[in-house]
């Protein structure tokens, strides 16, 4: 009898964890996008080359980064209009300020989405590389087939709207 409890009680456990983690969904991705290749990269470098010099500097974009959240959030409770709609609809260039915000928001994601592209490639192929040494003779090549394999099978979850198990809750 014991053992079929312990059975169940790890069922149990490993069913909630599994919740846990689905439940983020999509979230995982979105913080990935905010935080950025660029950013995590950025912030490695600066550290191994300088310390904690530029620790005021992180400490200020967080108090910046926070702030703005936090009055864009409460911007957009009161009026319920976003940002980039109330740029439109009360600036005298308001639209051509909301066109430019969406061309860079638009080319800053592009360019953290090829970030990630090309760091998740690597990791691939070093995974292969360790069960396979002869690889690295040929590492673009393979690299560069790794990036495409990963491009074609999202956008065919794109193209078909599956992306349900990313959405999946319990």
């Amino acid at each position: 009898m014991s053992d079929t409890h312990t059975k169940d009680s790890g069922n149990k456990l490993l069913k909630r964890v599994l919740a846990l983690v689905v439940s983020f969904g999509p979230g995982i991705f979105a913080i990935g996008y905010t935080i950025g290749t660029g950013s995590v990269t950025s912030m490695i470098v600066a550290g191994s080359e300088l310390g904690m010099q530029l620790l005021w500097v992180l400490m200020l974009s967080c108090l910046f980064s926070g702030l703005l959240i936090f009055v864009y959030g409460n911007f957009t409770l009161i009026t319920g209009d976003t940002a980039l709609y109330s740029f439109k609809k009360n600036l005298k260039y308001g639209k051509l300020i909301a066109i430019l915000i969406i061309i860079g928001v638009s080319f800053g994601q592009w360019n953290s989405l090829m970030g990630i592209l090309g760091i998740s490639a690597n990791i691939i192929f070093e995974m292969f590389n360790l069960q396979f040494p002869d690889m690295t003779a040929h590492l673009y090549a393979y690299v560069l087939t790794i990036a495409t394999v990963i491009i074609s099978v999202i956008t065919a979850f794109c193209s078909l709207g599956n992306i349900c198990f990313l959405k999946r809750s319990s």
